[in-house]
């Protein structure tokens, strides 16, 4: 079953809203070190007691163009999330010390993305087909989401530190993998994902150029910043998601287990998440 949009403001609120392009570096890259970017602003919002939002923080009308917002958005943000999970994870690698915190935070950075799984895929299984995946495989019949090179570092962290089933990192991963596992399961019911359907390559072998296309298409830009502009792009995005949901909060209805959690805290979780994008590193 869908996750239902229910909309909470009148139409003519809302307005398109031009996603800027996500600048990260690449993920063995180090943040650049900029003492200056200390005293600049983050650009968030608060949310408390707002009666109207903005136009410029709204999300489109549209549901189709509503639905590829949100595609773009929440991954904007699993992008940042990913950062600061291999980051964690590097820390701890390094530190064995700091390995109880360290995890802990690691925890609830990838509960963070599982509930950002279930906010860009919050569509219905039509407009997903429609538009969604139409505009990858437009991009690549074979467009595939193992050609996130953040997230490959991140996969390559949690096989370094292998972290007990039971400990709390390792409960945050097999709920995230059920998460994405249902969440592909109701927007594709056949199971069939681009990369098979269009018979490419299933060696786990990802070139330069697929990780260059999926770049594109998420609207990310490589380059090399400091810690607080990647902080002050994730607090942006987290305020722009944060807005949408005030006026279209995802209901739970019909969802089960794990899903059904992550979106109940979705709300809560992003939040923290932009709590942690003013602080320090871990």
């Amino acid at each position: 079953m869908s996750v239902k949009l229910v909309a909470k403001a009148p139409k003519e609120l809302a307005r398109p809203v031009a996603l800027d392009l996500l600048s990260v570096p690449m993920p063995d890259e180090p943040f650049l070190v900029c003492e200056h970017c200390r005293r600049r602003t983050h650009g968030a919002i608060s949310l408390e007691g707002r009666a109207q939002l903005p136009a410029h923080l709204l999300a489109p009308d549209d549901e189709g163009e509503g639905a590829f917002y949100r595609w773009l958005v929440g991954h904007h943000v699993a992008v940042c999330t990913w950062r600061l999970l291999a980051d964690t994870l590097d820390t701890v690698r390094q530190a064995p010390t700091a390995i109880t915190v360290g995890l802990d935070h690691a925890a609830f950075l990838m509960d963070a993305y599982s509930a950002l799984l279930v906010y860009a895929g919050s569509c219905t299984p039509e407009i997903y087909g429609s538009v969604i995946r139409t505009r990858m495989v437009e991009s690549n019949p074979s467009f595939s989401g193992t050609w996130a090179r953040d997230f490959e570092r991140v996969r390559q962290l949690l096989d370094a530190l292998a972290p007990a089933a039971t400990s709390a990192l390792g409960m945050a991963q097999r709920n995230n993998r059920i998460v994405h596992m249902m969440q592909a399961k109701r927007l594709v019911p056949s199971g069939v994902s681009l990369l098979q359907a269009s018979k490419g390559r299933t060696d786990g072998e990802t070139t330069a150029a697929e990780r260059d296309l999926f770049d594109r298409f998420f609207r990310l830009e490589r380059r090399r910043v400091c810690e607080w502009e990647f902080r002050a792009q994730l607090s942006r995005r987290v305020s722009l998601i944060l807005c949408d949901l005030q006026l279209r909060p995802m209901s739970n209805t019909g969802l089960a287990g794990p899903v059904q959690q992550s979106a109940l805290m979705c709300e809560e979780i992003l939040k923290l998440l932009a709590d942690h994008s003013h602080g320090e590193t871990s």
